[in-house]
């Protein structure tokens, strides 16, 4: 089988910038085209493949960065963007990150995040007296991590990064996950399974979230649109869902309060659980044996996150990774087969 010309071309290109024949940034597409004797379309795709592999960076109009690779001055400290030990959410994720680094003797640090900062002043986060970073709940733009990159910054994200390649992340399986609990309900007789949750913004998570449920309900043959319903706050959120009157007999939630808020909401509406409608949710943490649970392992998420950017600083080529964890799924007592009665 004969390579495509983009993949030879982009091991010549890795070669010339190990070679230092460029410095920051790569010429243009059309130069290296002509140079190289080759379609621009070719340099495009491969540049991509580059890209892919973190070795350079395509920030647009500003053009192709090469990511530098050399040894950074030593902190001993790691900054965790994102994470606050005030923060009930992240906190604990914090201390496992800070306990994987105590044992290489470094420290850790929690800096706030700040998305303005993010966007407007890439350069700061480059230039911080740090080992490395690690974004939980961030925001990456190309600017920043062209920056990162430039810098020799050695960084990942504890969130699947969603169009900005090359960057090695570990994350939960969330989108699978809704679909697995899909499964388990149909499999309990439910056709009218809702998912009822607060919107997430970061990475259109909210928007694969609906991908996901749209496709597998599709294939098992009972999709309903408004029984996907997400809502900008919590509050009421699980009173306005069972006041629209859906008929849905099971609900999934990614939020573990929006599962007990639906508990209380049940009562005022004379439903009983699981008789009358079946509940899950996602959680991270031990609970009894009441709710179906959507298990994700968030302390090996954080481990792992500290074990990536670990490789990163100590060699600052090693080969991008990119993680999804799987979810458990927990039967509960808050869900059962559909009562036929109600179909």
């Amino acid at each position: 089988m004969i390579k495509a010309k983009y993949i030879d071309l982009s091991k010549v290109l890795k070669k010339a910038i190990e070679a230092a024949k460029w410095q920051d940034r790569l010429p243009g597409v059309f130069r290296l085209a002509a140079e190289y004797n080759v379609d621009p379309a070719t340099v495009s795709k491969a540049l991509k493949l580059l890209e892919q592999k973190g070795i350079v960076t395509i920030n647009g109009r500003r053009g192709t960065f090469i990511s530098k690779h050399e040894t950074r001055s030593v902190h001993k400290i790691i900054g965790v963007v994102g994470a606050s030990e005030k923060d009930s959410v992240t906190c604990h994720d914090l201390a496992i990150i800070k306990e994987y680094f105590k044992n290489i003797n470094y420290e850790v640090i929690a800096i706030s995040q700040n998305d303005d900062l993010l966007r407007s002043n890439p350069q700061f986060w480059a230039k911080l007296p740090i080992d490395g970073l690690i974004f939980m709940y961030s925001t990456l733009t190309r600017e920043l991590i062209s920056e990162l990159r430039q810098s020799g910054m050695p960084f990942v994200s504890t969130n699947k990064i969603i169009g900005l390649p090359g960057i090695s992340w570990v994350d939960f399986g969330g989108t699978d996950a809704l679909a697995e609990l899909i499964r388990y309900f149909h499999k309990l007789g439910h056709r009218r399974i809702a998912f009822v949750d607060i919107k997430h913004n970061k990475n259109n998570f909210t928007e694969r979230l609906h991908k996901a449920y749209c496709d597998c309900c599709a294939k098992l043959n009972c999709l309903n649109e408004e029984l996907f319903y997400v809502s900008d706050k919590i509050d009421n959120l699980a009173n306005d869902f069972l006041n629209m009157n859906t008929g849905a007999t099971a609900i999934i939630s990614l939020s573990y309060n929006v599962t007990k808020s639906f508990m209380k909401a049940a009562k005022a509406h004379d439903l009983k659980i699981p008789k009358d409608l079946s509940l899950a949710s996602y959680n991270s943490e031990d609970h009894d044996d009441f709710l179906t649970i959507s298990y994700y392992q968030r302390d090996k998420r954080a481990k792992m996150a500290g074990e990536l950017l670990w490789e990163k600083i100590q060699d600052p080529s090693t080969k991008v990774k990119q993680i999804i964890l799987e979810n458990k799924l927990v039967p509960g007592k808050s869900s059962a087969r559909i009562n036929k009665k109600r179909k």
